[in-house]
């Protein structure tokens, strides 16, 4: 019987897309699935990211247990008496380990990590070309290294470098919307009485704070 010959699949961005799409795409047989991200290092990028019910059941069939966690309740409180003028509701019922749940982003990326074997990712990987071959396609990278794989995935965020290859014409456009977020360590808060346990918003008008223990 003649092998079935392996699929070689490149990633391009180690971020939570590329890296939850790797765990996903290496449950198949006969794959070869590598990760190549532009930073010289996996560091601590961006703040918080929301993840809806259908997003954690689908980290859970993909065996990220870790990312779950039964204690997911968020309140909507007033920014100046403190009183709660809002609970999150889901509609039909969901498990608690489903219910929408705000993440560090950093920490989720270094969770979601852990599944995944650190060889397959190769760092300090800039995309500088890509071109379409009769079979598969080849990639060239900032340091003159270049890899073929019979498919490519860009999975390398909103300026991706990808895309520019296969959709020229695409232009980003500006929402009108600005967003300030920034994190600091929750023991600056220790002095602080009565500070709420579970993941709180304070919320005026637009503006808006969370806290997550």
């Amino acid at each position: 019987m003649k092998d079935t010959p392996t699929l070689r699949i490149a990633i391009i961005g180690a971020g939570i897309t590329g890296l939850t799409t790797a765990i996903a795409l290496r449950k198949l047989p006969n794959v070869d699935v590598q990760i190549y991200e532009r930073a010289k290092q996996l560091r601590e990028l961006g703040q918080a990211i929301a993840i809806n019910p259908n997003g954690l059941r689908t980290l859970e069939k993909l065996g990220l247990h870790k990312v779950l966690s039964d204690e997911t309740l968020t309140v909507t409180r007033h920014w100046k008496t403190n009183e709660i003028v809002g609970r999150e509701q889901h509609t039909p019922h969901v498990e608690e380990k489903h219910k929408m749940t705000r993440f560090y982003r950093p920490d989720l990326q270094e969770t979601i990590l852990e599944y995944l074997p650190r060889e397959i990712i190769h760092l300090n990987k800039r995309v500088v070309d890509v071109k379409i071959q009769d079979e598969g396609v080849d990639v060239e990278f900032e340091d003159t290294t270049t890899i073929h794989a019979d498919l490519l995935v860009g999975a390398d965020g909103i300026r991706s470098a990808v895309r520019g290859f296969f959709a020229p014409e695409f232009e980003l456009k500006w929402s009108g919307l600005i967003a300030y977020r920034s994190a600091f360590d929750i023991k600056i808060l220790d002095h602080v009485e009565d500070l709420p346990e579970d993941t709180t918003q304070w919320v005026y008008c637009t503006f808006s704070t969370s806290v997550r223990g």
